[in-house]
């Protein structure tokens, strides 16, 4: 692997963690949009939290991803050619 593409997929490894979390957030906004009984409104709630542990783990989770997906497609390049 050339570090020009390790840096890519640290860098999309970083960021994809809070794509997900942004997504989740607004899924939680949509869920929580009764606005027509406010008791409903104020017994339901969804808890969002990511920490930093959740963060390290998505960011882990998406680099292997990253490496996994690289090794099959050398492989498969290989086998080709």
């Amino acid at each position: 692997m050339k570090l020009r593409l390790l840096l890519k997929g640290i860098g999309i490894s970083a960021v994809m963690p809070w794509f997900v979390y942004f997504i989740a957030l607004g899924l939680q906004a949509r869920m929580q949009s009764q606005q027509n009984d406010f008791q409903y409104h104020d017994s339901y709630f969804l808890v969002l939290n990511v920490g930093w542990t959740g963060y390290a783990i998505g960011f882990a989770v998406c680099f292997v991803l990253l490496a996994i997906g690289y090794v099959l497609f050398a492989a498969v390049k290989k086998v080709k050619s």
